[in-house]
């Protein structure tokens, strides 16, 4: 109700310290959300099907943000999918989530979206990828910090960090990531595809951030399969650790152009 209220009103919804238990929630255009340095959103992993969207397969996550403009979210609380007991509970029914060619239940998915900023905040514990940015424009992090569960299970799998995916003007700057698969990875999945053409991805800033990750730190691929990707930018990121520092990976086709690393260490 507070979401919904919130639209438009110019008023800004603040969350207080505190724990507030939710299943999934839809953030809507014309808001402003703050999340105080003491608060955290918690999936509830009491029930699978509030996660599973009824209204289109592929929009499995727990904060959703689709078909909105003009959202900020800002402040120092926390975003918390609470992954790691949804993973334990539900492993067998969210691997065939996957298998229908889902992403799975990310903590946050922006799709179809335009100017986002999130500012700040700790989007922490997912139960998949941890931020997907898909068919989406304009979107930017500035001083967040993203952590997924880093600790060897069999039960963790696909934990990336951002995924910007078939998007433009996108920019992740000055935060921190420490994630169980890609800290970044620029891709084209193709997922939640209404055309027949991919949407290409273009224009993504990521810069000033500090990585850790099981994986590549700096990264477009796996997915491409999309015509371009171009113009890509990582420039001044540390990376604490990784399995691959920065990778180019096309298997699906799309020329790949105007990249640059630059300044990483």
């Amino acid at each position: 109700k507070a979401l919904n209220e919130i639209s438009g009103s110019g008023k800004v919804l603040y969350f207080p310290p505190g724990t507030y238990k939710t299943f999934m929630l839809k953030f809507k255009s014309n808001s402003h959300i703050y999340l105080d340095k003491n608060s955290r959103i918690l999936a509830d992993p009491t029930s699978l099907s509030p996660y599973v969207s009824s209204e289109k397969r592929g929009l499995e996550s727990f904060i959703l943000i689709k078909d909105v403009k003009n959202l900020e979210i800002s402040g120092l609380g926390i975003i918390d999918g609470n992954g790691t007991q949804i993973l334990s509970k539900y492993f067998n029914e969210l691997s065939t989530i996957v298998q229908n060619h889902s992403a799975g239940i990310r903590l946050l998915l922006i799709y179809r979206s335009q100017n986002i900023k999130f500012n700040g905040v700790l989007l922490k514990d997912s139960a998949r990828w941890n931020t997907h940015i898909l068919q989406s424009n304009n979107v930017s992090f500035n001083r967040c910090k993203l952590l997924n569960n880093p600790n060897e299970s069999d039960l963790l799998g696909s934990l990336d960090g951002w995924d910007p995916d078939s998007s433009k003007n996108i920019l992740i700057e000055n935060s921190f990531g420490w994630a169980g698969d890609d800290a970044v990875a620029v891709k084209c999945t193709g997922k939640l595809n209404d055309q027949l053409k991919v949407r290409d991805a273009e224009n993504i800033v990521i810069k000033g951030n500090v990585f850790l990750t099981k994986k590549s730190g700096l990264k477009i691929g796996t997915e491409t399969f999309c015509s371009q990707v171009q113009n890509i930018v990582f420039e001044n990121n540390d990376i604490i650790e990784s399995d691959r520092v920065m990778g180019i990976n096309v298997r699906d086709g799309a020329i790949v152009q105007d990249v640059i690393f630059r300044n990483n260490h």
